[in-house]
């Protein structure tokens, strides 16, 4: 800490030591910050798991990317984001998973596989305690809801359309 000695002169002729801090800092104890004002400090572990959430990597990874220890980055991460980093990850993962089941006629496997899932049962697991409905079921329900739009047409017109007399 840095501290400034001055020496004064009494006029006893004794030497006095006064010890202060720079003026402009205080000599109270500090209240902890806000949660939200270390937001960029889990900054870099937010981006790595959008842009790595298909891959397989570590709490330990990503505490390293923050410049934290495992416990530091585990309790930091849950007071800004309401939710443990794993948890986290599963909600990318799912939420990526649902746009591609509305999305494309892959097969739940390879889509389970794609969003970074190794096994089907863990991808089914995780998915029902997230969507709290299966897979196979969550796109049924994404098609029998879009069915309409689909049927219905899209006119086009192409050219000048005369006016009826």
């Amino acid at each position: 800490m840095y501290m400034e000695i001055y020496r004064a002169e009494a006029g006893t002729g004794e030497n006095n030591i006064h010890v202060s801090s720079p003026p402009n800092l205080k000599n109270e104890k500090k209240n902890p910050a806000p949660s939200h004002d270390n937001r960029l400090g889990i900054a870099p572990a937010l981006d790595y798991i959008t842009q790595n959430y298909m891959q397989q990597f570590t709490i330990e990874d990503l505490a390293g990317l923050c410049h934290m220890s495992d416990t530091h980055f585990r309790r930091t991460f849950r007071e800004i984001m309401n939710t443990a980093p794993l948890d986290y990850l599963h909600n990318t993962r799912i939420t990526r998973a649902c746009i591609l089941l509305g999305s494309t006629q892959e097969s739940i496997l390879n889509i389970s596989e794609t969003v970074g899932y190794h096994t089907l049962s863990s991808f089914n697991r995780h998915f029902q305690q997230i969507m709290n409905m299966a897979p196979r079921d969550y796109r049924r329900e994404v098609m029998r809801q879009e069915k309409p739009l689909q049927d219905t047409a899209i006119l086009e017109y192409s050219g000048w359309i005369e006016p009826q007399i």
